[in-house]
């Protein structure tokens, strides 16, 4: 490791543990920084840069995709079902139409498993 670069990577790290600590308070990002004295742009800024880290330490591109299945409930009314699909957990979610790529659903699977993995 480069000397000049272990400052960056002790407060890459630092910012990994308090992103994580933000992912598992429950609390939205503008109340956790405004509680930590934050300025909403650093963390933002952080959490930037922590993921492209996390990405490029995973090599997210050569990654098999392994599917993860997980219940849902289905409406029972036929005229409720549509050919969409929204995904939430957390301040995340994700929708799926009939026009979404498959090749871009493979890549953002591969990426959310990678990241999964990385926390």
């Amino acid at each position: 490791m480069n000397p000049r670069t272990i400052p960056h990577q002790v407060r890459l790290t630092n910012w990994a543990h308090i992103i994580a600590e933000r992912a598992s308070s429950g609390m939205s990002v503008r109340t956790f920084c405004a509680e930590k004295h934050i300025n909403k742009k650093t963390y933002y800024h952080w959490r930037h840069l922590v993921r492209n880290a996390v990405c490029q330490k995973t090599n997210v591109a050569s990654t098999p995709v392994v599917p993860v299945f997980a219940p849902m409930s289905v409406p029972t009314d036929a005229a409720a079902w549509k050919d969409n699909m929204l995904l939430r957990c957390g301040e995340f979610s994700l929708e799926i139409t009939e026009h979404t790529s498959p090749t871009v659903l493979r890549q953002t699977l591969r990426i959310l498993h990678e990241l999964q993995s990385a926390w």
